[in-house]
């Protein structure tokens, strides 16, 4: 699988083929990228918002994660947030996966992204 990083302070891109990471790499990015997942979800969710009940809270967060594990397994997850892409940007996600030699799929996607990113611009 192929992860693609974008710096948004910079436009930098970089590939990392999440398959040849070693193990240890691999694990921790699963892990971190999964407990972020799981706790955003319920992020808004604090000890404060149930005025320090911890019986409260716990009520509240059981679902949420619950819905969240649900919506994974799912295929449900959020896009990428960020702003709109500057042409440059765009340029340089295109020219990236043309030089990877992108799929059809890799293709589709981009052109779904900038679909929508058009349609939120207007």
């Amino acid at each position: 699988m192929l992860f693609q990083y974008s710096c948004k302070k910079t436009g930098q891109l970089v590939d990392v083929n999440v398959d040849a990471l070693p193990p240890a790499s691999r694990d921790y990015a699963i892990r971190r990228g999964l407990r972020e997942y799981f706790d955003n979800y319920h992020a808004s969710e604090t000890l404060k918002s149930h005025n320090g009940d911890a019986t409260k809270l716990a009520a509240a967060v059981r679902p949420l994660v619950t819905e969240a594990h649900t919506r994974i397994m799912a295929g449900d997850v959020p896009g990428e947030r960020g702003t709109i892409d500057s042409h440059a940007m765009v340029l340089a996600k295109l020219t990236t996966m043309i030089g990877r030699q992108a799929t059809d799929a890799d293709l589709e996607s981009f052109v779904a992204h900038i679909n929508k990113t058009t349609k939120k611009a207007a």
